[in-house]
């Protein structure tokens, strides 16, 4: 429950520090802090993401307006794997390969 509370506190300065501006950008791409708010409600309310939105979610667009970096969606990745709320290795596989490209 404190751990549950810590990170509902950390999502909520984020947004506070985004200025309350996550859902779009100008582009009309969804912020990377607004899908991962959206997916950490979901999954308190036992809404379980399929694989096609977890793709959605580590698309680099999301993060870079550079398509081919991959830094910040593996990263991301790791992290939400790590916690449980990602079990794809199929995306995994492919997010480490195009990362482990972009840094040769």
């Amino acid at each position: 429950a404190d751990a549950d509370e810590a990170q509902l506190r950390l999502l909520r300065r984020m947004f506070e520090n985004s200025g309350g501006h996550l859902e779009l950008d100008k582009g009309g791409h969804q912020d990377l802090t607004y899908l991962l708010l959206r997916l950490y409600c979901d999954a308190h309310k036992g809404i379980a993401w399929g694989a096609a939105q977890l793709q959605q979610l580590l698309r680099p667009m999301h993060s870079t307006y550079c398509s081919t970096d991959h830094r910040l969606v593996w990263h991301v990745y790791v992290v939400l794997r790590d916690l449980g709320l990602i079990d794809n290795s199929g995306l995994g596989n492919r997010l480490t390969m195009q990362y482990a490209s972009q840094l040769e």
